[in-house]
Formats: C-alpha cells, sequence, structure tokens
C-alpha cells in the first residue's frame, strides 16, 4: 500500500487479519520496526515516524525531509539508502527529534540497506553490493564492493551470506566470510525483475516484479548459497514422472555439488544428472 502504514495480525497464518492502519503521504517504499515504532521511508516524502505500541491506534511520532529508498533500524541508529545520498546514519533515541550521526557517498543510488555484525551493506543500484564498517557510526568507511550483473535494488543478510534483489539479473547470493572480498555463491533467475528479498526459516522470499502470469512471489531454498528449487508437482509415485527445468550457476573453483529430492541426496557433476524419487 503506497498511501498508508498496514498492520496485520499473523497469529494465525492461515488467516491473518487487520489490526491497524494509518494514512500516510504517498510513495512509502520501505518500512523498518523498532521496538514501539514504524519508520518509513520515500524518496519524495522523506521519513515519517509512527508509534506502533498500541498495533490498533497507531499514532504519527514525527517526519523529515530525508530522502528514503532503503531503511533498517538496529540499537540506536537508524540506516537509511538515500539514493544520491548514499547512507546515512541517523540517531533514533529520540524519535521525535532524530540527529544526523555520519554518511557515506555510494558511487551508485543506494536503493537498500541491511546491517549486520558491524557492517552495513548497501544494495547500490548499477555499483552493486557495497560493504561500509560502521563500527564507527560517525565515520563510516568503505571495506570491500562486488559488481553484481544488474542493478541492485535491495538486500538481506543470513549468515555468511547476503542476497541482493538484481533486478532484471535474479537473486545473487553472495559470501560475505570476508567483508573486505565478498565473492559470488551463486544465483537464481526468474522471469521478471527482482525488486525485493527476505529470508526466514531457510527459505529465500522474492519479490518478481513483472513475472506475471506466473505470480510475483518466489520461493527457493538454499544450502551454502547454491539455490535449490522447490516444485509444486505434488506427490510423484515410483515410475511417475514431472518434467522441469533447472539452471545452475557453479561458483568457479566448484567441481560438484548436491541435489536432493524427498531426503535423497544425488550428485551432480558437470553435465552428468541423476535424480530419484523415493
Amino acid at each position: 500500500d503506497w498511501n498508508s502504514l498496514q498492520i496485520i495480525d499473523v497469529s494465525d497464518p492461515a488467516s491473518p487479519v487487520r489490526a491497524g492502519s494509518f494514512s500516510t503521504p504517498p510513495y512509502f517504499r520501505d518500512v523498518a520496526v523498532s521496538a514501539q515504532y514504524a519508520y518509513l521511508g520515500s524518496s519524495s516524502n522523506g521519513l515519517e515516524v509512527i508509534n506502533v505500541a498500541d498495533p490498533t491506534r497507531p499514532a504519527y511520532a514525527g517526519s523529515y525531509p530525508i530522502n528514503v529508498n532503503g531503511i533498517t533500524v538496529s540499537g540506536q541508529y537508524a540506516y537509511i539508502a538515500g539514493s544520491a545520498a548514499g547512507l546515512q546514519i541517523y540517531d533514533v533515541t529520540n524519535p521525535a527529534g532524530l540527529t544526523l550521526v555520519g554518511s557515506y557517498d555510494s558511487p551508485g543510488s543506494a536503493a537498500g540497506v541491511a546491517v549486520s555484525g558491524g557492517y552495513a551493506y548497501i544494495a547500490d543500484g548499477a555499483s552493486g553490493l557495497q560493504v561500509v564498517d560502521i563500527s564507527d557510526p560517525a565515520n563510516p568507511m568503505l571495506v570491500g564492493t562486488y559488481d553484481t550483473p544488474g542493478n541492485a535494488y535491495n538486500v538481506t543478510v543470513s549468515g555468511n551470506h547476503v542476497r541482493i534483489a538484481d533486478g532484471y539479473q535474479g537473486l545473487q547470493i553472495i559470501d560475505i566470510s570476508n567483508p573486505a572480498a565478498p565473492v559470488l555463491a551463486g544465483s537464481y533467475d526468474t522471469p521478471g525483475s527482482v525488486w525485493d528479498v527476505a529470508v526466514s526459516g531457510g527459505f529465500t522470499y522474492i519479490a518478481d516484479y513483472y513475472s506475471f502470469p506466473d505470480g510475483a512471489l518466489r520461493i527457493v531454498s538454499g544450502v551454502s548459497g547454491l539455490p535449490h528449487f522447490p516444485l509444486a508437482a505434488g506427490n510423484l509415485a515410483p515410475g511417475e514422472s514431472y518434467p522441469f527445468t533447472m539452471r545452475y550457476r557453479v561458483p568457479q573453483g566448484v567441481a560438484s555439488f548436491r541435489t536432493q529430492f524427498n531426503g535423497r541426496a544425488d550428485t551432480v557433476c558437470g553435465n552428468s544428472y541423476t535424480y530419484g524419487t523415493d
């Protein structure tokens, strides 16, 4: 919803219910929640802070003329991907009076940001992934980059990997074990343009724009950064078949890897494939 904050009760995932809403100026692109506040970001209408202590009655707490494409809140700081303004770091100790602490002028157009372990990972448009040391929020410093093949729209961190929504180049999975030298771990192509990505419970959830009629949400699972593609074919009896296509982009230096179907693992080497059902 471009024009309001919607709060959904998902205590029963099979029957989500709207708990509350708050009308806003149009075109908010991202939201982050920390403690009792929701932070809504817009590239045209700035940052709105909403008190959601009572989800049924959200209340206005403040607004700021900040260019926001993406936002995440960690501890007392909000990290904002501000397009041409790069990374902006604000102290949100007082939500009614945010103060700018530090910034990093990225080379591209900062569209999304994730924070983990003292680093900010910026989805920087045509400039791919930017890794910034934020151990001193007043003096953020670039430590590493990875130039993705598409336009990096958003990013999420899971363990030693980041998943990047890379537009028409699909999902890019980058190994950040060494933040100063990120390397490609795998990728997954989609029919559309990947604009957003989230990870939960071993699954990666992809917002795949322009992918109709197949649907805009795609769910994949992955091990060690190599995508594993779930099938919706139902239960196959022994001897039955189901046609499908999988494409792997194998990281340099990987000689073989394993696939798994219904709990049975099979090895893939070069162009030789063996699959089976139990």
